[in-house]
């Protein structure tokens, strides 16, 4: 398995997740299939549902504070690379699962998951 470990990298990604022009769901192409539901994920520490700046938010925060980013080897497209992160959400919560990926042109970030674990 391999980890993003370049904090330049990190830093990039986190900033794509914040600003509104720069980030996008997958569904937006057949070709980037995603499961993103914030809206059924309650948030660790005010126990609401999330909403989508709160998820992107969300994101950037655990990127920023080193939260293991796992590269991954995407099935849509094929021959694509994107990074999975799997949050502990508290003492009897199932754990989230996100994953997302960098457009070509490497100007957007595309949120492909975001929803409790069912791994």
């Amino acid at each position: 398995m391999l980890y993003v470990t370049n904090w330049d990298e990190c830093r990039r990604l986190a900033d794509l997740c914040r600003c509104n022009q720069t980030r996008v769901v997958g569904q937006w192409q057949q070709k980037h299939p995603s499961r993103w539901h914030p809206y059924t994920v309650r948030h660790p520490v005010t126990g609401e549902a999330f909403t989508d700046d709160g998820a992107w938010a969300f994101i950037a925060e655990k990127i920023e504070s080193h939260q293991a980013l796992k590269i991954v080897e995407l099935d849509a497209p094929p021959g694509t690379q994107g990074f999975e992160m799997i949050v502990q959400m508290g003492a009897g919560l199932p754990n989230l699962y996100i994953k997302l990926a960098v457009s070509r042109t490497g100007k957007c970030v595309i949120g492909r998951s975001f929803h409790y674990s069912d791994r």
